[in-house]
């Protein structure tokens, strides 16, 4: 399995996974959007459906991965404007490797 890439589309300020596959595994390559500490929207890719969930300046990413060796990793990302002020782009602020079991499982995970 391997990830997917989250796209961040700036003029529509819309979220989704670039390349839509089918995954058995629950906990691979899902994102979730945090708004004011909620979470709003939870994006899953499914085989030829791209889900586009619309974004704010603000707003966190939290980006869920599992690789075929088991290993999780989780990436916080943050939404802002582009250098030019004109659309959105987005900073990475953490990523995490195997994190404890705790955080998984207030995302719902475990």
């Amino acid at each position: 399995m391997t990830e997917l890439s989250l796209y961040l589309d700036k003029r529509r300020g819309e979220v989704f996974f670039q390349e839509p596959g089918s995954y058995r595994d629950t906990v691979a390559n899902v994102a979730y959007v945090i708004r004011g500490g909620r979470k709003v929207a939870e994006i899953k890719p499914q085989k030829g459906v791209i889900e586009a969930v619309p974004v704010k300046e603000g707003d966190r990413i939290v980006k869920v991965y599992k690789s075929n060796r088991g290993n999780v990793y989780i990436g916080v990302l943050e939404v802002t404007r582009d250098e030019e002020g004109k659309g959105l782009a987005w900073k990475e602020l953490v990523r995490f490797a195997n994190p404890p079991a705790a955080l998984l499982e207030g995302l719902g995970l475990k």
